[in-house]
Formats: C-alpha cells, structure tokens, sequence
C-alpha cells in the first residue's frame, strides 16, 4: 500500500484520507496488538487490490471508514486487561473475515447504496459522506467487538447473501 502512495501521485492524492487513517492504524496495533499486524497487512493488500472499489472520492472514504473503525476498536484495547488476548483475536478475526472478496464487495456495495440514500436525505455532499462513514464504522465496529454474536446481523446489513445469490443466479444461467 505504502509503496504505492510513494510512487503513484494520483493514488496518494486520491486515497488522502485512507492513507492517514491506515497508518495510524498501524501505528496504535503496532504499540497495542502487535501480533495482528499480519491480519492488517492482509487486509491492505485485499483493499487495495480490490477493482470494484477504484472510484476515487468514494473508495477513499470506504478504505478510510475501514481503518477508522478497527483503529478505534485497537485504541480501546489495554494489554493488561484479562479480555486482552480476546479483544486481540476478534480484531484478527474481522479483518480475515473482511478481507474475504465477498463480504468486501457486498461491503462496498452497501457503503455505495446508503451514500446514494444519504445523498437524497442529507443537503450535502459532504454530510452524505460523514453518515455513510459512520454507518459502516457502526457496523464493522459491532462485527469486531463481538464477531460470533453479530456476524449474522453485520452480513444481513450488509447484504452478503443478497450478493452471493446475485452472483449464483448468474454463474447458473450461463450454463
């Protein structure tokens, strides 16, 4: 991720906002979870290889509200609390479980379809965005603090069986 922001002036441009929050996300798991620093780097590489979300303004604000939403879920873990090593595997286990292509892309789907809601009910852009951006680091936020509890209402929200049956109709009709 970083490597491209160094050589791609368009993506540093385009991607402002997700490139601060994911290092300050690294940042806080370095010092507080360092052992899911290779859950995180999974996550980047499928974020950042993901080709449904290369839209500009919009992928950046997606990838920021990701990062925002477990960077806040890390800064309230304490390493000398006895639920840490918990805490420290649910937060490995949502971003495995985001990182997976499907529940990604029903993910963005939704951020686009509540933005485009939001952009009728709110008189600006900007505000669209900011609630958009709070839906989703609402949900990711109740999938990471309990993934086993809300694993089902995170993919009812965000329509991961809607998109999987969309995504079967259409494999079955080319046959």
């Amino acid at each position: 991720m970083l490597k491209r922001a160094q050589i791609d002036e368009k993506y540093r441009i385009d991607n402002k906002n997700y490139l601060e929050e994911a290092k300050m996300l690294y940042d806080v798991i370095s010092e507080k979870a360092p052992q899911a620093e290779t859950t995180l780097e999974i996550l980047l590489i499928k974020l950042n290889s993901c080709e449904l979300c290369d839209k500009g303004k919009e992928e950046d604000i997606f990838k920021a509200s990701i990062m925002r939403a477990l960077r806040k879920y890390v800064e309230k873990i304490n390493p000398t609390n006895p639920d840490y090593k918990q805490k420290v595997n649910n937060l490995d286990y949502g971003m495995l479980y985001l990182s997976t292509r499907l529940v990604l892309y029903a993910t963005y789907i939704t951020f686009l379809e509540n933005f485009l809601k939001n952009l009728r009910e709110y008189n600006s852009l900007e505000e669209a965005y900011r609630k958009t951006s709070e839906d989703i680091e609402t949900a990711i936020g109740y999938l990471i603090e309990d993934p086993k509890g809300h694993r089902k209402w995170f993919d009812e929200y965000m329509q991961v069986n809607k998109l999987l049956d969309r995504l079967l109709h259409r494999l079955l009709n080319r046959r």
